[in-house]
C-alpha cells in the first residue's frame, strides 16, 4: 500500500497548480481508479467537443465559401473565373 499512496502523491504533485489540478481537487478525489476514471472522461470529452466542433466549421466553411463565391461570379471577373484564391480552394475542397 506504500507504493499506492507514493504514486496517487506523485500523479497529484504532477497536476498540482494546474486547472485540471484545481478539478481534481475540488472533486475530492479518494481513490487512484477513479482519478484515472475521471481522466478518460475528462479527455473523451475534450476530444468530442473539439472534433464535433471542427465539423461545424467545415460545414459551415463550405456553405459560406459556395454563398461567396456565387457572388464574387455575379460581381466581378477579375481573375478569369471572378473568385479568390482561397474561396477556389475551399469550394475544391467541398466539392471532393
Amino acid at each position: 500500500m506504500n507504493i499506492y499512496y507514493r504514486l496517487k502523491a506523485h500523479i497529484l504533485k504532477m497536476v498540482k497548480g494546474s486547472m485540471f489540478g484545481m478539478c481534481l481537487a475540488i472533486f475530492q478525489v479518494t481513490t487512484l481508479q477513479f482519478s484515472f476514471w475521471f481522466i478518460y472522461v475528462f479527455v473523451f470529452f475534450l476530444f468530442f467537443f473539439v472534433v464535433h466542433s471542427l465539423l461545424i466549421f467545415g460545414i459551415s466553411e463550405c456553405e459560406i465559401s459556395n454563398q461567396l463565391g456565387n457572388w464574387t461570379q455575379n460581381q466581378s471577373s477579375k481573375r478569369e473565373d471572378g473568385i479568390p484564391a482561397r474561396l477556389r480552394e475551399i469550394s475544391t475542397k467541398c466539392e471532393l
